[in-house]
């Protein structure tokens, strides 16, 4: 009996002590925490991936167009500029002269003829008519659908890839009307043609865009950090030069020397990735226009049919309705004639006979259901 008292009270100990243990253990190699102590981050490694520069956010470097590319293009207008800004001259060809239109003018070559809807020098309006068209391109005649001008964007390839250009040309688009707000019909295109004409890509490396991507993250980092300001020591005292010695701004020189290696990097870079090189481009005009129905066939109910004439859904057949009915062309089916009444809570609107109808109810054995009151009511009662 003592040596199990014995074995219990060491049992005991033993589970007491062990949590004490742990905790002095832990204590050992963490500082203990004062109470309501701010929880301070801990310092971050220079080598972890949160404190990376070359990826700022810790997110991936996506496919994009480098810096350099996009600063060439800030000044280019035209085909011409575009091969000078990316040493394409081998493509330039010799314009061809084409004479300018003259302007309209009226009657014995007094001037422009006057058009019919503007004011006159003279502040007096004229009446509009038909086709009006004057210098501004304003029209006033029914624009109904047709091919017309239209400014088109030309598909890109990856921005790792590169760039072509012209960004955007000139092709027919079906546009106009074809009724009052186009309510039941769109103008759309029937007949499509391809056309093909040349285009000029400028493609680069993947290190030009890797070196711009982390470039970009440092130059800003170097930017927003202060520095001293420098102090001339030819304007300050032989007495308080002694007690101000000179700071040397260190920053300042590495940040002008790693603008100027990077600059210099990044135009060797440019030059060597001047790849220009003409490329033929197909794309779709539309060659002729039509005006189509706006409505789906499917739309059309089981009882309805698309009438494409019309552009609608019409009832297949009508029809004929019994007394207190009439033909509803929504719906395509007989409905009440009169609108619907108020019916009892234990009676229903039945649209097959316009009236209320009492809903379905067991009555015992020997019992019928009323149709009038319905309640349970024995036969011979009703």
């Amino acid at each position: 009996m003592r040596a199990l008292l014995e074995l219990l009270s060491i049992l005991v100990l033993v589970n007491y002590a062990s949590p004490h243990f742990k905790e002095n253990r832990r204590h050992r190699f963490e500082p203990r925490r004062i109470r309501d102590e701010p929880n301070i981050p801990k310092w971050v490694r220079p080598n972890s991936p949160k404190n990376d520069f070359r990826r700022p956010d810790n997110e991936p470097v996506q496919a994009q167009v480098p810096h350099v590319v996009l600063d060439r293009l800030q000044g280019v207008k035209s085909t011409t500029d575009f091969l000078k800004a990316f040493g394409g001259e081998k493509f330039l060809k010799k314009p061809e002269e084409v004479k300018k239109p003259s302007k309209s003018k009226g009657p014995q070559g007094k001037g422009p003829s006057k058009v019919p809807g503007r004011k006159t020098d003279s502040g007096s309006s004229e009446l509009l008519t038909g086709a009006s068209e004057d210098e501004s391109g304003v029209d006033f005649e029914n624009q109904y659908c047709s091919p017309r001008p239209a400014i088109v964007h030309v598909a890109q390839p990856n921005p790792s890839e590169g760039i072509i250009y012209p960004f955007c040309i000139k092709l027919q688009r079906c546009q106009g009307c074809c009724g009052i707000a186009d309510q039941t019909q769109h103008c759309a295109p029937i007949r499509w043609k391809n056309v093909s004409f040349t285009a000029y890509k400028v493609s680069w490396s993947q290190t030009v865009v890797r070196s711009v991507s982390v470039r970009r993250p440092a130059e800003r980092l170097l930017e927003q950090t202060e520095v001293d300001p420098i102090v001339d020591t030819d304007d300050v005292p032989l007495v308080e030069r002694d007690r101000h010695p000179v700071k040397l701004d260190f920053r300042e020189m590495m940040r002008s020397s790693k603008r100027g290696e990077t600059h210099n990097r990044l135009r060797r870079a440019a030059r060597n990735m001047q790849q220009v090189q003409e490329v033929q481009i197909t794309m779709a005009t539309h060659a002729e226009c039509g005006c189509q129905c706006t409505l789906d066939p499917s739309k059309c109910g089981p009882r309805q049919k698309f009438v494409e004439k019309n552009c609608r859904c019409e009832c297949k057949a009508q029809e004929r309705c019994p007394a207190d009915h009439e033909w509803d062309d929504q719906s395509c089916q007989c409905v009440c004639r009169d609108q619907i009444g108020e019916c009892k809570r234990t009676m229903y609107w039945d649209r097959e006979i316009c009236a209320c109808k009492c809903w379905v109810r067991r009555c015992k054995k020997g019992k019928v259901q009323d149709p009038k009151t319905c309640r349970c009511v024995y036969k011979r009662n009703i």
